[in-house]
């Protein structure tokens, strides 16, 4: 009906990461949201990755949040 093409979607490195991991922070490190926010990022990301799957096109980007590194 609208022709969507493509979602993106910019996620929150910061909210979803678990800041106990070792810094620098990578793509596949372990994931432990500590509030709603960060968990709402996470669900939306695995809705999209599940639309991907059935032939959706995404880009989902997290956001650097380096200085929270260590907290």
């Amino acid at each position: 009906k609208n022709n969507i093409k493509r979602v993106i979607f910019i996620s929150s490195g910061g909210a979803i990461y678990d800041m106990d991991e070792k810094c620098p922070l990578k793509e596949d490190s372990k994931v432990n949201p500590k509030s709603t926010y960060g968990l709402q990022k996470l669900m939306i990301e695995k809705l999209l990755y599940l639309y991907n799957s059935f032939g959706g096109d995404t880009l989902i980007r997290r956001k650097d949040f380096w200085f929270y590194c260590g907290k």
